[in-house]
């Protein structure tokens, strides 16, 4: 049975995890920031703020701004949709497969010269800040001056597997005018389970389980960005990112009877091959169009193909690694996702206290899937299976515009938007059909910044959500036993978002944020039943999600911890939705009612060392099919870090993860066909799974 913590044993963890918070507490009152930049709500870290931390990367230096969390983007609708919180230079990426954590990565510290974090509304970010987020911009140094950043690693699990290396290398140089920041980076990973579960009848046990799993990913990945400045306020941009990555995995499941004699039981042995090829090129060019005129031309294309094969083989409970099983099941899936953008963005600046800016964007996305699907029949033998809507094509085009303002009003920054999208969704196969859509999507920003240390905000916006295509498509899971038919009606979740922030800071590192928000959510993505206790992904009606979330960052000073500081993120969440199979209320699949991170981080400056412990803890979430409820449950995970440069400069890093070898609980309630209200499940999984310990030493420099 799950381990659910009891009420005492939560307030306890809790304790534990807000402890470095509450102790930094009694930090030193507000003060003014000299660093407050005078075109508006701004803070400036330039390089010096960083030296007693000795970062080697861009992406160091941006983890250790007070306040800040990078967002990578990437997961939205287009390139406006989730576009990140980082700026390079001033503008976005323009990347959705290159991650800005990456990108970052390869920039040396060396190399910057300053991070400005730009709050909702200010003016100067210029046209990429708007009212929804704040911005932290990344200014790189003027210079011809080739610079390198490394770092190689090598993971070793406590328990079984490893050692497994990876490693990095990449350059910033200046040719004919043209700044290049290119990489490349290569490794292997390893991850090893094991797991015990227990299957329980209404009146008796049934069988127990005993897995062991065992997954490695080879990858290695090329990235190259570019910037050319063509003269007259013209920029050029281009980035381009090849990946290619090969995994294994080998799942053995020993099943027995709860009332297991000799010889009794079975061996089930699930194996997996998967390999991905990725790639992307983006362009960007910026224009001024006259004096308050400025144009910007996005274009981007992703290609991402995934060959898969799975394999479940039967056999003796007692069977060797080396002995012959049955064959029972077979796959293999030739998947591939195709995604083009074309944007325009133009920003106008005439009107006195006015930016005006309009934006159009058109996308193509595509997935292309074929499924063989094999199963034994009654003579043994691997026979074909058709299975309906796995060998289709799932096409869409949508267009996207917006328009916004940004002004002044009475201590207010004001920023009204309009935008609309149309879209056509077209599915091929003997499953496919096609649909169309259309979307209002208003959105408001009001941004009250009074003095330099704090901040309000309020945002209203209506967003509509990425379709996952794989949604569309059916395919076999062979852990649970499942089919996971796809749904061709599928449509977009449509979410109006209210967002009142709250933000102060306290001297040059102490800060607090605090958000409240609701959320109500139209054509709600759950699993939706469709007879007989089968389920898809559909659209269940409307739900709604509400919430506080805090995040702040503390110096340890006033505690005897020198140079010290904790960031903490916690959040408190409900939501509620009808549920389609009862009619009863419900939460939300997948939420979690809390989570708590808390990073603690001191540097020994004068002896070059540092050290710090970061943990991370979420309540239980559920999910809800049409025949069972599914129970998660993840533990405490903490890991622990030592660091020095003491030697010649160069960075090395012993890190634990998984101190307390935490566990990962599953209790699976399945019901005989669609489940009622009063109910009792027919059949009860229980398993828990545990991880490996681990310790990675890893070693970086700059030249």
């Amino acid at each position: 049975m799950l381990s659910t913590p009891s009420p005492r044993s939560r307030w306890i963890v809790s304790m534990l995890l807000f402890l470095p918070a509450v102790l930094g507490a009694t930090s030193p009152g507000a003060t003014e920031d000299a660093r407050q930049n005078a075109a508006g709500p701004s803070t400036t870290y330039p390089a010096e703020f960083f030296v007693d931390y000795r970062p080697q990367t861009a992406l160091d230096m941006v983890r250790l701004v007070p306040g800040f969390r990078i967002d990578n983007g990437g997961s939205g609708r287009g390139l406006g949709g989730d576009p990140g919180n980082v700026l390079i230079d001033g503008r976005r990426s323009g990347a959705k497969q290159d991650s800005l954590s990456a990108q970052l990565q390869r920039i040396p510290a060396s190399r910057v010269e300053r991070l400005v974090l730009l709050q909702p509304g200010t003016a100067a970010g210029g046209s990429e800040v708007d009212g929804r987020r704040a911005l932290l911009d990344v200014r790189l140094t003027d210079g011809d001056t080739r610079s390198w950043a490394w770092s190689a690693t090598v993971e070793q699990d406590t328990d079984n597997g490893g050692p497994t290396p990876s490693g990095r290398l990449s350059v910033i140089d200046t040719l004919a005018g043209t700044e290049i920041r290119a990489g490349v980076s290569a490794g292997v990973s390893w991850v090893g389970n094991r797991a015990e579960e227990r299957i329980l009848g209404a009146d008796a046990p049934l069988e127990d389980r005993f897995e062991s799993e065992r997954f490695r990913n080879r990858w290695a990945r090329v990235n190259l960005n570019t910037v050319t400045v063509l003269g007259n306020d013209r920029t050029l941009r281009a980035n381009a990112e090849f990946q290619r990555s090969d995994a294994d995995d080998r799942l053995r499941s020993r099943r027995l009877p709860a009332d297991a004699v000799d010889g009794s039981g079975v061996l089930r042995v699930l194996a997996g091959d998967t390999q991905r090829t990725r790639h992307e090129l983006g362009l960007r060019f910026a224009s001024s169009v006259g004096n308050s005129l400025r144009a910007r031309f996005i274009g981007l294309n992703r290609h991402n193909e995934t060959l898969d094969f799975d394999g479940l083989d039967i056999g003796p409970a007692d069977a060797g690694h080396g002995d012959d099983l049955d064959p029972l099941r077979r796959s293999d899936t030739d998947s591939v996702a195709t995604e083009s953008i074309l944007r325009t963005e133009w920003i106008w600046t005439a009107l006195p206290g006015h930016r005006l800016q309009f934006d159009l964007e058109s996308a193509w996305n595509a997935l292309e899937n074929d499924l063989a699907l094999r199963a034994s029949d009654d003579e043994g033998e691997l026979v074909a299976v058709d299975l309906p809507g796995s060998d289709t094509r799932v096409e869409e085009w949508r267009l996207d515009g917006r328009i916004s303002d940004r002004f002044d009003l009475a201590g207010l920054v004001v920023e009204p938007a309009l935008g609309a999208e149309y879209s056509r969704i077209r599915q091929t196969g003997e499953t496919g059909r096609e649909q169309e859509f259309t979307f209002l999507k208003p959105a408001l920003s009001l941004v009250h910044a009074p003095s330099s240390s704090a901040r309000s905000r309020l945002r209203l916006e209506r967003t509509v959500a990425q379709l996952d295509f794989g949604d569309f498509v059916s395919g076999a899971d062979f852990d649970d036993d499942e089919v996971d038919f796809g749904n061709p009606v599928l449509g977009p979740q449509q979410t109006w978002i209210a967002e009142l922030e709250h933000e102060r800071r306290f001297g040059e590192i102490a800060v607090a944020t605090l958000t409240a928000y609701h959320h109500w959510i139209e054509d709600l993505q759950d699993r939706l039943p469709i007879g007989g206790g089968l389920d898809v992904t559909g659209n269940v009606g409307d739900g709604q999600r509400w919430g506080l979330r805090l995040e702040t960052t503390v110096p340890l000073d006033r505690v005897g911890l020198q140079a010290a500081r904790v960031d903490m993120t916690a959040r408190w969440e409900d939501s509620s939705v009808t549920d389609p199979v009862t009619g009863l209320d419900r939460p939300l699949s997948w939420q979690r009612r809390y989570s708590v991170r808390t990073q603690l981080r001191q540097d020994l400056v004068a002896d070059g060392w540092a050290w710090g412990i970061e943990t991370d803890y979420a309540d239980e979430a559920r999910s809800f099919g049409a025949d069972e409820i599914n129970l998660y449950q993840d533990g405490v995970d903490v890991e622990a870090f030592i660091e020095t440069t003491r030697f010649a400069g160069v960075k090395v890093r012993l890190l634990a993860q998984n101190l307390l070898d935490r566990p990962f609980e599953r209790e699976r309630a399945l019901y005989d066909g669609d489940r009622t209200p009063d109910a009792a499940p027919a059949v009860r999984e229980q398993r828990e799974l545990r991880r490996d310990r681990s310790i990675l030493l890893s070693v970086s420099g700059t030249f």
